[in-house]
């Protein structure tokens, strides 16, 4: 995660990185939420340099994996 990575994600960037983990294309994300594509291609541009990845399955891919070592943190914890 580079420098900007460090801020909070947005409720939207949140919301538009869960559709992108479901395999959702950016017009029926922008259905989803209301939005034009324009702006969620915006979002997904801004999440690509926040967690510098170059394309949407690195970005996938990082997200499972967080995914995976929280759960297995939850599991070595008491």
């Amino acid at each position: 995660m580079n420098e900007t990575g460090s801020k909070r994600l947005t409720k939207c960037h949140q919301r538009i990185l869960l559709y992108i983990s479901k395999g959702l294309h950016n017009a029926e994300i922008a259905r989803q939420l209301g939005l034009s594509e324009r702006t969620v291609k915006g979002y997904v541009s801004e999440l690509l340099l926040i967690f510098d990845v170059t394309n949407r399955t690195e970005l996938v891919g990082l997200f499972a994996g967080d995914s995976v070592e929280r759960k297995q943190k939850l599991m070595l914890e008491p």
